[in-house]
């Protein structure tokens, strides 16, 4: 089958169906957005235009054996303006507007692998994802003699964000008598890391300037700075789960284990997990975890802060990288969280969740976008800040719906929530999105016997 739907702001086209044999089938999905048409609304904002393709495959080769792959590519450009102030050589200033350009090609390829092996059930996951992101200056809305003179042979200011990231995970369900399972399996990534940054502070002149009494000239000239890094951080874990049933109460126990090379870094997560099941009355389910995790977002929050810093090269850049990602705690989550779910009049299905989670490795914030993580010592040397850090978030959540009636369908969803982060001075504040609730609606019905008509509703708050 195939649907498609277009708007002001884009459309999107897909197709779906079987392969050769029935034994195996294909969906392919494209998406293309552009808002500029809403230009005149978004002032003082980037406009994006952005595009999409989605792939997936599945292969069945018989009951106890399937292949899966599935492929997600996107290709997304922006462009924002913003004014600047330039002095020129005898130290007039001069104001126009500077223009950039972002361009961001970011995917990703997966395959998974499922196998019995008589009462053993076995999983392999493996897959690539990719992000390729350049931001460049753009002197095309310069104007005036100044700025198109100066600027026309200089190099225009450039950074580059490349990242890899490379998963490998293995689980296998093995059942233990007639009441309990057990599952365990392992994980491998790899993540490379590489960063480049250059400005457009090439640029030569004369300055006269009196020596002795006389005239003397001086003709000086400035090169751009280019800072460039590339780094790989290597993660391996294992995991063991344990399952017992009795009777309506179902009780899980779990670890994780992880192992962070370039911290130096062991972490255990230890999980538990109960529920209560009755057919009148619904299941009730509860459950307490705790969570590490690498810091993701430090790589370049290190290159940012010393690729500005005069007179460093490459290969210092790296080392100290290096150096500072070692002194690095892993994230650390702690979790709880219980639900209730239940079905009505044998078809509509309720259920509802609340949440809290405690982030106790963070580093503490200035504002709502801007982290302390970098100090002085009493030697003026570039130090790390301690991951003192604390931020919560918490929740509930609710779903109803009735998807099974013959004629008609429908989904109704909603959630309360609320993000804070912890900032220097003690003070707790909303992070930068600020988003405390979501709703969702979607109904329709089904006509004759190959359409369906629906409408959605959806907001945020």
């Amino acid at each position: 089958k195939q649907s498609m739907w277009c708007k002001l702001t884009g459309g999107m086209l897909s197709v779906e169906g079987p392969l050769a044999q029935e034994k195996s089938s294909f969906t392919l999905a494209g998406r293309y957005v552009d808002f500029m048409p809403l230009r005149s609304f978004i002032k003082d904002a980037g406009v994006p235009k952005l595009g999409d393709a989605y792939g997936k495959i599945v292969f069945l080769t018989g009951e106890d054996f399937d292949v899966s792959a599935t492929g997600l590519f996107s290709y997304n450009t922006y462009r924002y303006e913003y004014p600047v102030v330039q002095p020129s050589d005898n130290g007039i200033l001069f104001s126009n507007a500077m223009s950039q350009n972002e361009r961001i090609f970011q995917g990703g390829a997966g395959v998974a692998l499922r196998f019995k092996s008589g009462a053993i059930s076995n999983e392999a996951h493996m897959s690539l994802s990719f992000r390729s992101g350049r931001d460049a200056d753009s002197l095309a809305s310069f104007t005036g003699p100044f700025f198109t003179s100066q600027y026309a042979g200089n190099p225009v200011a450039r950074d580059k964000d490349d990242r890899r990231h490379l998963y490998f995970t293995t689980n296998s369900d093995i059942p233990l008598g007639e009441s309990g399972a057990m599952s365990l399996g392992l994980r491998l990534n790899r993540n490379d890391y590489a960063f480049f940054r250059s400005d457009e502070s090439q640029h030569e002149g004369k300055y006269v300037f009196c020596n002795n009494g006389s005239p003397d000239t001086l003709v000086w000239q400035l090169s751009p700075i280019e800072r460039s890094v590339s780094l790989r951080e290597m993660e391996s874990g294992a995991h063991v789960n344990f399952r017992y049933a009795f009777g309506s109460i179902q009780m899980d126990a779990g670890l994780r284990a992880d192992y962070f090379p370039i911290q130096n870094g062991f972490a255990l997560s230890p999980r538990l997990s109960a529920s209560l099941r009755s057919e009148a009355a619904g299941t009730v389910t509860g459950s307490l975890g705790l969570y590490h995790q690498f810091p993701t977002d430090m790589p370049s929050n290190i290159f940012d802060y010393f690729s500005s810093w005069a007179g460093l090269s490459n290969d210092s850049l790296q080392a100290r990288e290096e150096r500072f990602l070692k002194q690095l705690q892993p994230l650390r989550c702690w979790q709880a969280s219980c639900g209730y779910d239940r079905k009505f009049f044998s078809s509509v299905e309720t259920k509802a969740e609340a949440y809290y989670k405690w982030y106790d490795r963070e580093y503490n914030y200035l504002n709502p976008t801007l982290q302390e993580v970098f100090a002085a010592d009493a030697k003026g040397a570039t130090v790390l800040q301690e991951q003192t850090g604390k931020r919560k978030a918490y929740g509930v959540e609710l779903t109803i719906g009735d998807r099974h009636d013959r004629h008609f369908f429908y989904c109704l969803s909603g959630s309360l929530f609320d993000v804070q982060n912890r900032y220097d001075d003690g003070s707790w504040h909303n992070d930068w999105a600020n988003v405390r609730s979501t709703f969702n609606f979607s109904g329709g019905g089904r006509l004759f016997s190959h359409h369906v008509l629906s409408a959605s509703l959806r907001g945020s708050g």
